[in-house]
């Protein structure tokens, strides 16, 4: 059972998913699990008899959930943009090489969002939950990052902060009614 709640999230950040509400289910899945484990590690060390092993159980587990929503998220995001950066740069590729008369929707569909062309402003769909939605941000001007709250409110009206990548023109952009 530890072998396979820890690959959850390397699975889902890693793995081609296709619905990005799926990723959000098994994250929350992965942390619901996280705090139903602990609790029974935490039951276990209230019993004499294996005191011993549970001690360390929960401490590695309190570990991993304190990790995990710390940076979590943040390092997952980073791992599928490393995996998935070259599928990213052919659309992006296909979406700047784009004749005038095709469509945004004929170009990306439900994948992505085209905001701008120029300066080429992208949202990737990545994780949906309920009333907040997180997306892979390419803004090749590299200033969406900068801008405050109400800035971004401005632009867009669920956009509520972008966190920059270390790769230069890839943000996180956080989003939510």
């Amino acid at each position: 059972m530890w072998i396979f709640w820890l690959a959850l999230p390397l699975l889902v950040f890693i793995g081609p998913l296709e619905h990005p509400e799926f990723r959000s289910l098994a994250l929350t899945g992965f942390t619901l699990t996280g705090w139903l484990l602990a609790l029974i590690f935490f039951v276990l060390v209230l019993r004499q008899k294996t005191r011993r092993r549970a001690i360390p159980r929960l401490l590695f587990l309190s570990f991993v959930l304190a990790l995990w929503f710390g940076f979590g998220f943040h390092w997952g995001v980073r791992l599928h943009l490393l995996v998935y950066q070259s599928d990213y740069q052919a659309k992006l590729a296909a979406i700047s090489q784009a004749q005038p008369d095709k469509t945004h929707a004929d170009i990306c569909g439900e994948k992505c969002r085209i905001v701008s062309a120029t300066p080429l402003l992208v949202y990737f769909h990545f994780s949906h939950g309920f009333l907040n939605w997180v997306d892979l941000v390419f803004d090749d001007s590299n200033q969406l990052h900068t801008k405050s709250r109400d800035e971004l409110r401005e632009f867009d009206l669920y956009l509520y902060r972008v966190e920059p990548l270390p790769s230069s023109s890839w943000n996180i952009g956080y989003f939510g009614d």
